[in-house]
């Protein structure tokens, strides 16, 4: 190990920079570092000199800082970012999940139910509702869920529990409560030994809470074990125990002390928090976690003020199904479900502890859950400052004041509502005038606009309804959605009976005296199922539309502005599915520079950023894993990159080669479509997949229907399909296999290999010619894939020749990972494993798939949401960065994966963490800043 400094000074303060190289085997050494306080009030880095001790799990490697000395008596801590890099190229067992930092269920349990932690975060327990027990996985890093293993132990509550549904463990971890809803008890467990289930014995201690509830549904304890807490269905009350003899609930007695839950029809769950001082509930019918304070430190009767509300329902769609804080309130973790299978438990921070309504979103996510306030949602608006959100619900609507104008993140709750169900009990729709003076809402019930006079301008509660109405049943009785023109002279209406918009007139200028239909409509029963929502822009030569089936907005081109006979439909399109799945409302600010989309499912508002103003597509997006090809294929075969990773082209069942620019190589989420495309139905209209020869001038089409052949083409200009030509030129296969599907060539071109579909099988061929497939010749080599699936559907051979991966059929979506023998031959290898990546919440029906030449990143083309999906490899590998309170890091204070910032005080230490679980040999560089000075950190691990 080597290490330089050098010394640096600035006007204040002066820095030591200790530039560490170190090169050691997996698993051998630990490098510690401290901050400490400094009488002479300099930052200063120095040799510690290094520690070195032995890691028990041979699979890790430490990394901590030398010695960081801080500045004594400031009161805020120092910031400390970290950024660094590493992982398991091309190890698919190495693959991080789709949704960060969450551990998925699924193969482990099949109806978890409630969750809950070691006072140390280093064990989890999981009740699970099908099989009837407890299970544990044990955390490496402790209160971070996506470092979890299972621990293979089971504790089986199935002679006492038929239905489990809530679980509780006592601080010791001595003691296991579990409810049951057949027989309406709480069992409780002994330990022998704390924290381990296979020591757990049940000596017939119950207790029966159903003489105040006779539907008990969840249940805690406070931190000190003396009190009980049950919540009961029947009644929706939290009822108050107290417990005479500490952690046993067998001695329990009712204190006559309850609280009534008023805020959701429904809970999954409770908790108290912060030392018995804050009441955690999550509703279920509204998607959300509301936050009380107790006036009395324990006593569930002294709830006090307006709870905290944070919606989940943009973490998951059907809501937890239970939840948890960390030991200190920084962190929450809700256990989710995707209604079928993918059961799993993500994180989430807590910007301060114990507050759930700083929980911690990316920097470009804006999401607000509106739950709260009504589970049963239409439409959304926003007034022109910014200032103030408008949630339309069935019979009210609801003014929220944005502390921060224009980000819906800041809504403050409850605000205030007005309710319009004097008019009509089911509302859908509502449009305001441009000053905030007149609003107007359509009721569905009565098939009736409804026309409002607001005394204060934008302030709902000022709203009395004028005595005004107009009656549309005579062109639709499903009326979803209602805008204006900026003049009020024309009203549009969209009818989802017919799936039209209707177009009106208002002799008297936002009046409806008088109205009449203009017998003209534009029909939308070609864009979705179910047309939700409709808006214009102000100069009327845009209309857009969002519908639930699509979860798309769309847009129209009106030739002539507001008149919707001239209205033609354009190819710009937001796809916001795997975010909303059941969009409603529909919202631009008066710029046009965001748009908000009401999903009524997730009960939640999403705020994207335009850099276009009006332009759907130019949509920032929130998930920067994907990329939606819909606006250009809705059918993708298969997809290729160019070996820098700023070119996409994808295949399609239109014949067709699109082509994207990638403004961050490798990045999917940067792309953007070239306007560039190339038609290959004259050789083909069976296409299965594509490939580029290295330079990119020559272009290649499988196709197979009884015969598989290869169709050659050559690129003018490289990697620009505009300028591609059939050479006439092409190569037939089916001497092999009737049925190819995927084709791949080694770096000369000298070699090719194609997958058949029909024999489960890859062919090894010659080119006398290199990347000219007419010289083609079979090898008589061929790799057979038959042991392990049946029709696959894609290929891969990377890591220079010497892995291959194999997609299987349709259905199955896994990947499978082979290793070859020799580089670019198929005489021989050895299966490695499967990969089947089930986490992401998107059913994707993946076509093909790709690896980046670096091997860090997988990339995969689901049909479903008509996307390209990347994920990380190196899950292991990836560096971990912890600030703790000692120096062996049993006391973590602070953790994160990715590059990131850290809080750090007097006394602490950081380490970096670098872990992995597949391939041996690691390598890793890591950057630490503190202020404005750097030093910076490479480790490397060699098998």
């Amino acid at each position: 190990m080597e290490f330089s400094s050098r010394l640096l000074f600035t006007t204040s303060t002066f820095i030591l920079l200790t530039f560490l190289t170190a090169s050691c085997r997996l698993g051998d050494n630990t490098v510690r570092g401290k901050i400490n306080s400094s009488p002479s009030g300099a930052i200063s880095v120095t040799p510690d000199p290094f520690q070195f001790s032995t890691v028990s799990n041979s699979k890790q490697l430490y990394l901590k800082a030398s010695e960081i000395q801080q500045v004594t008596g400031i009161d805020t801590p120092l910031s400390v970012s970290i950024q660094g890099s590493g992982g398991a190229p091309f190890e698919l067992g190495e693959v991080k999940p789709y949704i960060q930092d969450s551990l998925l269920l699924k193969n482990y349990s099949t109806l978890p139910r409630a969750l809950r932690f070691s006072g140390d975060g280093t064990k989890l327990f999981v009740l699970d509702g099908s099989a009837g027990g407890v299970l544990r996985f044990t955390l490496r890093t402790p209160w971070n869920v996506s470092t979890a293993t299972y621990d293979q132990q089971v504790l089986d509550i199935t002679g006492e529990v038929t239905i489990a549904n809530d679980l509780q463990i006592s601080s010791d971890g001595m003691r296991i409560y579990v409810l049951d809803i057949s027989s309406k008890k709480i069992f409780q467990y002994e330990l022998l030994e704390p924290w381990e289930l296979t020591s757990a014995q049940y000596n017939s201690a119950f207790f029966d809470p159903s003489p105040e509830d006779a539907q008990p549904r969840n249940f805690d304890l406070n931190s000190s074990e003396s009190k009980l807490y049950v919540y009961g269905g029947a009644a929706r009350t939290i009822y108050q125990y107290s417990l005479n003899s500490i952690g046993d609930i067998t001695s329990a007695t009712y204190d006559t002390l309850s609280f009534p839950i008023t805020v959701d029809t429904n809970i999954y769950g409770f908790t108290l928090g912060r030392n018995d001082e804050k009441l955690y509930v999550l509703g279920d019918n509204s998607l959300t976690l509301f936050g009380y304070s107790l006036f009395t430190t324990g006593d569930i009767s002294s709830v006090t003020g307006v709870p905290q509300v944070i919606g989940l329902g943009h973490i998951d769609v059907y809501s937890g199904k239970g939840f948890a804080l960390s030991e200190l309130g920084s962190r929450l973790f809700v256990l989710s479900n995707d209604g079928i299978s993918k059961y799993m438990i993500t994180q989430h921070n807590l910007e301060s502890p114990w507050d759930i309504d700083t929980l911690q979103m990316p920097d470009n996510q804006k999401v607000f859950g509106v739950g709260a306030l009504s589970d049963n949602g239409s439409d959304v608006a926003m007034s022109p400052d910014g200032t103030k959100l408008y949630y339309l619900a069935i019979n009210a609507g609801h003014q929220l004041t944005l502390t921060t104008p224009f980000d819906i993140r800041t809504a403050q709750y409850p605000g205030s509502s007005k309710s319009f169900s004097a008019q009509d009990g089911g509302m859908s729709a509502w449009a305001f005038k441009p000053d905030g003076s007149k609003l107007y809402v359509v009721g569905y019930s009565t098939d009736r606009i409804y026309q409002y006079t607001l005394a204060t301008p934008w302030d709902l509660t000022s709203a009395t309804y004028d005595g005004v109405s107009f009656l549309i049943s005579g062109q639709d009785t499903l009326p979803y959605g209602l805008c204006i023109n900026t003049d009020g002279s024309k009203l549009y209406l969209l009818g989802r009976s017919n799936k039209r918009v209707y177009q009106y007139t208002l002799p008297t200028p936002w009046t409806l005296t008088g109205a009449t239909y203009d017998s003209v409509f534009l029909s939308v029963s070609g864009t979705d199922i179910w047309p939700q929502n409709i808006e214009v822009t102000p100069d009327g030569s845009k209309l857009f539309l969002v519908g639930s089936s699509s979860d798309a907005v769309k847009s129209f081109t009106l030739g002539t502005p507001w008149n919707l006979s001239s209205a033609s439909i354009d190819s710009s399109m937001l796809l916001i599915q795997g975010e909303a799945d059941d969009s409603r409302g529909m919202a631009f600010t008066a710029d046009g520079s965001e748009i908000l989309v009401l999903d009524s499912n997730q009960l939640a508002v999403y705020q994207y950023s335009l850099s276009t103003p009006w332009d759907p597509r130019s949509a920032q997006p929130h998930d920067s894993q994907r990329f939606s090809v819909i606006n250009e294929e809705s059918n993708q075969r298969s997809f290729v990159f160019k070996p820098d990773g700023t070119k996409m082209y994808v295949l399609g069942s239109t014949y067709r080669v699109h082509q994207y620019t990638l403004t961050n190589p490798w990045q999917v989420s940067t792309a953007s479509f070239d306007g560039v495309d190339f038609d290959v139905s004259p050789q083909s209209t069976s296409v299965q997949s594509l490939q580029f020869n290295s330079s990119g001038t020559k272009m290649y089409v499988v196709s197979s229907f009884f015969t598989s052949t290869i169709y050659q083409y050559t690129l003018s200009t490289a990697w620009d399909v505009s300028t591609a030509i059939y050479d006439a030129l092409s190569f037939d296969s089916s001497s092999e296999d009737i049925s190819a599907k995927d084709m791949v060539f080694n770096d000369d071109g000298t070699k090719m290999f194609i997958l058949g579909s029909f024999s489960s099988a890859v062919y090894q061929y010659s080119l006398v010619t290199p990347f000219d497939v007419s010289t083609a010749s079979y090898d008589n080599m061929a790799f057979s894939l038959v042991s392990e699936m049946t029709n696959p559907n894609a290929l891969v051979i990377a890591d220079q020749g010497t892995k291959l991966y194999a997609l299987g059929s349709l259905s199955s979506e896994v990947i499978y990972q082979y290793r070859l023998n020799q580089a670019w031959e198929i005489t021989g290898g050895e299966y490695i494993g499967q990969y089947l990546e089930d986490d992401n919440p998107i059913s994707e029906q993946i076509q093909h798939f790709e690896i980046s030449p670096s091997g860090n990143d997988l990339y995969k083309l689901g049909n479903e949401m008509d996307s390209v999906y990347q994920y990380s490899i190196g899950r292991g590998g990836d560096p971990e960065y912890r600030i703790c309170a000692d120096a062996n890091c049993d006391v973590v204070l602070y953790d994160w994966r990715s590059d990131a910032t850290g809080v750090v005080s007097n006394d602490n230490y950081i380490q970096l963490r670098l872990t992995s679980a597949g391939a041996p040999e690691t390598t890793n560089t890591a950057t630490l800043t503190i202020g404005e000075f750097t030093t910076s950190w490479q480790v490397s691990t060699e098998p």
